[in-house]
């Protein structure tokens, strides 16, 4: 027995051809709403999202509101989103030293385990390999001072905000062409499903 939909087709007797065009169309993502024989045969057309669009308004928004600034607000404002972000990093690296150490001590726990045959030291050389190596990248907090010593100017501020419209314009242009192509191909399903 097939899976999928040829199951779904030996499975009901009911299915035409224009069911089993329409259920393949819904396993292949292009319908979410077709519920098979007896139920709505319609293949409905895709909704845009407005994910990328909400994006692309809230950073014109916020590209908007930085060019009101004046040249005081704006370092102050970059200064700001720059301790913020010192901070946050500052808070990984805690978290990362608490868990090498966490980590160190269930290695310490490793190496003095006992395999009980021969067949398990391949296990014990694994656990300890990767408990050893996971602890030293946790504690290599080196990063910090990467952002401790970065300074962020004015204008990359401005450019990066102009790069976030750019994105989402392109994500959202994107969506809508992907939508458009989907319910063209759809609209010429429906055209050509056969009545029965």
């Amino acid at each position: 027995m097939g899976t999928g939909l040829a199951h779904k087709v030996a499975e009901n007797e009911g299915m035409t051809l224009r069911d089993t065009l329409i259920e393949a169309t819904r396993q292949l993502g292009h319908n979410y709403g077709y519920e098979g024989p007896g139920g709505d045969d319609l293949i409905s057309e895709r909704d845009v999202s407005d994910y990328y669009k909400r994006k692309l308004d809230e950073a014109k928004q916020e590209l908007a509101e930085w060019r009101a600034m004046s040249l005081d607000e704006r370092v102050s404002k970059v200064r700001d989103m720059r301790e913020k972000d010192v901070a946050y990093h500052e808070k990984s690296a805690e978290r990362d030293i608490a868990a090498a150490d966490r980590l160190d001590a269930i290695l310490e726990q490793a190496e003095l385990w006992q395999p009980p045959t021969p067949k398990h030291e391949k296990l014990k050389e694994i656990v300890t390999k990767q408990l050893r190596e996971a602890a030293e990248s946790a504690r290599d907090v080196s990063y910090i001072e990467t952002f401790r010593s970065m300074s962020v100017d004015v204008d990359d501020y401005e450019s990066e905000l102009e790069s976030k419209v750019v994105r989402y314009t392109e994500h959202w242009q994107r969506e809508v062409q992907r939508v458009n192509e989907t319910n063209e191909w759809l609209r010429q399903l429906r055209e050509a499903l056969p009545e029965r």
